[in-house]
């Protein structure tokens, strides 16, 4: 049984009929032709999610060991201050340390909020520009500004932008997040739900949006979270120049993120670091009317512009 089969049972309960055979040798000559005009790229983006400063080195040294082993680049979501309560500790140390050998190594570090908390609120299990919370721009700025600063001190330089759980006020701060960092790694860019470009590399004038688009491993998944995921990734493998993102936190079991992985691997995607991945892609124009011609197709043929085909929504922690 192939990976794809395996991640993807549905084509094998499928009657086959005239109809369903005219259309798999229509998308079979879609595919030959994108993968002969260079358009297919089956390539995947990780991301280690919400590495603070009173994260357990060893937890960080485990994720970053499981990739490098595998080769697989990635990128890295860094809070440069955490806080709980009385608690505050800014980044340094043992995991800035790992930092700057990941950094070193090629990791591409990320900007990911200041605190990642508001109020009374503990680091990354929080919000921090919810709407409705009335963050003034000049003080949105004034984080982003004291953020860079306290990684700058530990000779790290983030070259992205995550929105702490992918909420602001779209129309007050991201402007100045995407000024501030022309890359943004998030689900979705802005206005854009379960469609083309949420499955893309995407170019929307200077500013770079790299899609998370297969969730992620919550603490309490189990292998069938993990397949499921896979299954996701599998469907998305059929559309040409597609790109499947996501991202796992240190804490989670090992040998689900050895699943995920090895999966992702199996099914013929290749990790790409962020500036491989923004290098294959163009600005949105005239020139591209006709991949997307193609990438649509495909999404039709396979069901995935069908909201109904994405997992269950999970929390974003």
């Amino acid at each position: 049984m192939t990976a794809v089969s395996r991640y993807y049972p549905v084509h094998l309960e499928r009657r086959p009929s005239l109809a369903g055979a005219g259309r798999v040798a229509m998308n079979a000559g879609r595919h030959v032709w994108a993968y002969a005009a260079g358009l297919w790229h089956n390539t995947a983006l990780l991301r280690i999610e919400d590495v603070h400063p009173a994260l357990p080195v060893e937890d960080l040294d485990r994720a970053l060991g499981m990739c490098e082993a595998r080769g697989i680049p990635v990128a890295i979501g860094v809070i440069p201050r955490f806080v709980d309560g009385a608690t505050v500790v800014d980044l340094g140390g043992a995991v800035a340390a790992r930092l700057r050998r990941a950094a070193a190594d090629g990791a591409v570090l990320g900007l990911h909020g200041l605190t990642h908390q508001r109020g009374e609120g503990v680091t990354a299990a929080d919000y921090e520009y919810a709407p409705g919370d009335d963050v003034e721009p000049t003080e949105a700025a004034r984080r982003l500004v004291e953020g860079r600063a306290i990684l700058a001190a530990e000779g790290l330089f983030p070259r992205f932008w995550e929105t702490p759980h992918y909420t602001c006020d779209e129309e007050r701060h991201r402007a100045m997040f995407t000024q501030a960092f022309p890359w943004q790694f998030e689900r979705y860019p802005p206005g854009v739900s379960h469609s083309l470009q949420s499955r893309s590399v995407v170019r929307l004038g200077p500013v770079t949006w790299f899609p998370e688009n297969l969730y992620y491993i919550p603490g309490y998944a189990d292998d069938a979270w993990v397949d499921q995921m896979l299954a996701h990734a599998a469907r998305l493998r059929c559309v040409p120049s597609a790109v499947a993102g996501t991202y796992v936190h240190t804490f989670v079991r090992g040998e689900l993120v050895a699943r995920l992985l090895d999966g992702m691997l199996e099914l013929g995607f290749v990790f790409r670091s962020l500036p491989d991945a923004a290098r294959r892609t163009r600005p949105r124009g005239r020139g591209t009317a006709l991949a997307d011609r193609l990438r649509k197709a495909a999404l039709i043929a396979t069901g995935f512009d069908d909201p109904r085909a994405l997992p269950p929504p999970v929390p974003i922690l």
